[in-house]
C-alpha cells in the first residue's frame, strides 16, 4: 500500500508499473508459503524466526533503496529485489505460524479456532495498515514522501522486530520435538 502510495503520487508510476513492481514479492511469497509448509512441523518456530528476518531485512533494505533513488544514486526498480526478499520471508511466516496456531486445537473445535484466527488477523491487519498509512502521510506533510516511506517501513520494520521477539519468547518456553 505504502509503495503504491510513494510510487503512483511521488513517482508518476501507472498501476501497472506499481503492479510489476510489488510482483515479485507475490510470487516469492507463495513459492516460500508452499515450501515452508512442508518443513514447519520439523523446524517449527526456527522456520518463523528465519522468516521473520528475511523479511525484515527486505523491509530495512527498501528503506535504503528509497533514501538512495532520492538522492539520486539508484534506480527505484532496485525494490524489485527487496520485495523479492520480504515475500521470501512473509511465506516463511503467514502459513507456518497457522499451522503452528492451530496444530494442537481439537478436530471439533478447529472450525471455531480457525475463525477466531482469521477475525483476530483481520483487526491486526486493519490496525497495522491504518497506524502504517498514518505515518506516511503525517511524516510525508512535515517533510517528503521519501522519508515518509522510510518512516513507514521502519514502523514495519520495528513491528516485525517485536514479533521476532515474541518468537523468541516462545522457543525458549518450548522444548524440542521429541523430548
Amino acid at each position: 500500500m505504502i509503495c503504491a502510495l510513494y510510487v503512483q503520487n511521488t513517482l508518476g508510476f501507472s498501476a501497472l508499473q506499481t503492479g510489476l513492481m510489488t510482483l515479485p514479492a507475490a510470487i516469492s511469497g507463495s513459492v516460500s508459503s508452499s515450501f515452508s509448509g512442508n518443513y514447519v512441523l520439523r523446524c517449527g518456530n526456527t522456520l518463523i524466526l528465519c522468516g521473520l528476518s528475511l523479511s525484515t531485512g527486505g523491509v530495512l533494505a527498501s528503506t535504503v533503496v528509497v533514501w538512495l533513488h532520492s538522492q539520486g544514486y539508484v534506480s527505484i526498480w532496485w525494490l524489485l529485489l527487496t520485495f523479492f526478499c520480504a515475500g521470501l520471508g512473509q511465506g516463511a511466516v503467514i502459513t507456518p505460524n497457522q499451522t503452528l496456531t492451530l496444530s494442537e486445537v481439537p478436530v471439533r473445535t478447529a472450525g471455531s479456532a480457525g475463525g477466531v484466527l482469521q477475525t483476530g488477523q483481520r483487526i491486526g491487519t486493519a490496525l497495522g495498515i491504518a497506524v502504517i498509512t498514518a505515518t506516511f502521510f503525517v511524516v510525508s506533510g512535515l517533510w517528503d514522501a521519501a522519508t515518509g516511506f522510510i518512516a513507514a517501513y521502519a514502523g514495519i520494520a520495528v513491528l516485525m522486530s517485536a514479533a521476532a521477539l515474541v518468537c523468541l519468547n516462545s522457543m525458549k518456553d518450548t522444548k524440542p520435538a521429541g523430548l
